[in-house]
């Protein structure tokens, strides 16, 4: 069985039982100052004018929150975009063995459960 969710905190409170099941996860991790500095090689803007499509960095490492028992992997996606000054960036702690974009493609499929079961919709 696989979870992947937008809402850390209710979940990330319940790895212990995702850990004990065997739970595949990919959890959103909000931004803070320590994993925006574990990407600051992806957050130069690239040189010269962005083309149409996306110019995306992917980034994998060890992190551990005060309220983790242990480190836990993080993936990174760092979308610059034509038109915009910032990049888009997102994080997720995992437990999958695949690659950054594998990773990533696994948690943007979770509103596809959510279309299918509308008692996993929250709100």
């Amino acid at each position: 069985l696989s979870v992947s969710a937008t809402t850390p905190c209710s979940v990330l409170t319940s790895l212990g039982i995702v850990k004990e099941h065997s739970f595949l996860y990919a959890i959103r991790l909000p931004a803070n100052d320590i994993l925006e500095r574990e990407i600051k090689h992806l957050l130069k803007r690239p040189e010269g004018e962005l083309p149409e499509k996306p110019v995306t960095g992917y980034h994998d490492f060890q992190y551990q929150a005060k309220s983790w028992d242990h480190p836990r992997r993080v993936v990174a996606k760092v979308e610059w975009h034509r038109g915009q000054l910032f990049p888009r960036v997102g994080f997720v702690v995992t437990n999958l063995s695949a690659k950054p974009e594998g990773v990533v493609h696994f948690y943007n499929r979770r509103g596809t459960a959510a279309a299918f079961h509308p008692d996993l919709q929250s709100g």
